[in-house]
């Protein structure tokens, strides 16, 4: 049954939300992804300042979410803070977020909540000084799309972390096996990973040497 609890999803874990057929979020879900991704560096302003503007997927209403993104510091020690704005419709800013060096690094997620996901069209990130940093993105025709949506979900009963646990592998699983072979293939993996870490153990017990001649009769030079 312990071998059991620990193949299965945590109670409290981070949930990606997904859109609408074919509009999976940008990061941090590379197996959806049907375009690249990669890091766009922040254009620097007249005054002094690096900043970017991209586009977000269409994400659905949802309380409780947060939308995130990937940033680059090319190898370098955060020093700059991070500022996103959160646009909707025309351009009204919904919301907003400070990220201090403390808090990323480099190909680090940077998040910040959204009240009213299904509004949010834009994210804009600014910095306001020159130490290099990227946004990573995809390209779609003209435009630079990045945010992922995702939300905590608490998962209480045994069953709910089955289907829980049933929904991933049925992304991530190889197309000739079911989600419950998978979750099975795992099960025994894990239950044969730790017998064999008992005995070797076990063997390692019984093998030590001792003060004799071989014989069980204790050696002549044993104290």
């Amino acid at each position: 049954m312990l071998v059991v609890s620990r193949a299965l999803p945590p109670h409290t874990s981070t949930e990606l939300v997904a859109t609408q057929a074919g509009e999976f979020p940008v990061l941090p879900v590379p197996y959806n992804q049907g375009f690249a991704v990669a890091p766009v560096p922040l254009q620097k302003t007249r005054t002094g300042s690096q900043r970017l503007e991209v586009t977000t997927p269409t994400f659905p209403s949802l309380r409780g979410a947060r939308v995130e993104v990937a940033v680059a510091t090319y190898l370098r020690a955060p020093t700059e803070t991070i500022h996103v704005a959160l646009l909707g419709p025309n351009g009204r800013r919904i919301g907003s977020c400070r990220i201090p060096p403390s808090e990323y690094h480099d190909n680090a997620i940077i998040t910040c909540p959204v009240g009213r996901p299904e509004r949010l069209r834009h994210l804009v990130v600014t910095v306001n000084g020159q130490a290099p940093l990227a946004l990573y993105a995809a390209k779609e025709g003209d435009q630079l799309v990045a945010g992922a949506l995702v939300r905590q979900r608490h998962v209480g009963s045994l069953g709910a972390r089955l289907r829980l646990l049933r929904g991933w592998l049925g992304v991530l699983r190889p197309a000739l096996f079911s989600p419950v072979a998978l979750l099975i293939f795992m099960i025994l993996s894990t239950a044969l990973l730790g017998a064999a870490l008992l005995l070797v153990g076990w063997r390692d017990t019984t093998e030590t040497p001792s003060a004799s001649d071989g014989l069980g009769v204790p050696s002549r030079d044993a104290p």
